[in-house]
């Protein structure tokens, strides 16, 4: 699946849908969430551009309540995946990729646990950002609402697990500004919330450097030192042989 996620002819709807919020008028009917996520790809930096993003590559310092951490994902639109994450407790490298989901463990590679699977989903930030129907499913426009202050629409979705996923965008530009999510390692535990920060230019896009995890009492942060838009290396997706 490409980032030719969302069709053209529904950017005229909207503006029309826009314009209406902007006046004061009713929002009635309920709108398609495509009209949402085609206003999301023009403030991200328009269908043309988006539709060249074959490949992201992020890496992000980061602290929380165990200390300090390092993450890397690399994020292909055709779902292919590969994350690195060292903390002070151990080091984690798996992937998906289309033969399935794998983890390294020592010298050898294993299946991926399906909660591993969406933990690693969970941290493709800006390929839900950019393109979250190539990572999630079943879109649904659930309202207007605030998220951390802001006035924002939600859209949710389904993650691989059949678990509840929820994307914010700004009412004023339709700008994607976090996330909910499930947190299946932890069955029970509260929803993890992800807020995204600092967006900058960078090759005609607006991507954020910034991003928050929350969940509780515990707050994550990531500083991404390094976003790359199709990166030349083409083995960063490759699985580890053993």
């Amino acid at each position: 699946m490409s980032t030719r996620v969302l069709r053209r002819s529904s950017l005229s709807c909207m503006i029309a849908f826009l314009g209406a919020l902007q006046s004061g008028c009713s929002s009635d009917p309920i709108p398609d969430p495509e009209v949402i996520l085609s206003g999301a790809l023009r403030a991200i930096g328009g269908v043309e551009t988006l539709a060249g993003v074959d490949l992201i590559d992020a890496v992000a310092t980061g602290s929380g309540p165990g200390g300090e951490f390092e993450t890397h994902v690399t994020s292909a639109s055709d779902g292919r995946v590969r994350f690195q994450q060292t903390t002070p407790s151990g080091h984690l490298t798996a992937g998906i990729d289309s033969v399935g989901g794998w983890q390294l463990e020592g010298d050898s590679v294993r299946a991926l646990a399906a909660s591993i699977r969406t933990f690693i989903r969970g941290h493709e930030l800006h390929l839900l950002a950019l393109a979250p129907k190539t990572r999630l499913t079943a879109p649904v426009f659930t309202g207007e609402t605030t998220f951390r202050g802001s006035e924002a629409f939600a859209i949710g979705f389904k993650d691989d697990l059949g678990g509840d996923v929820v994307l914010y965008y700004a009412r004023n530009d339709t700008l994607p500004i976090g996330l909910q999510l499930e947190d299946h390692l932890n069955p029970g535990s509260p929803a993890v919330i992800v807020v995204f920060g600092h967006w900058q230019p960078q090759e005609g896009l607006r991507l954020f450097r910034d991003a928050a995890f929350l969940q509780g009492d515990e707050r994550f942060t990531y500083r991404y030192t390094s976003v790359q838009v199709n990166p030349a290396d083409g083995a960063l997706l490759d699985r580890p042989v053993h």
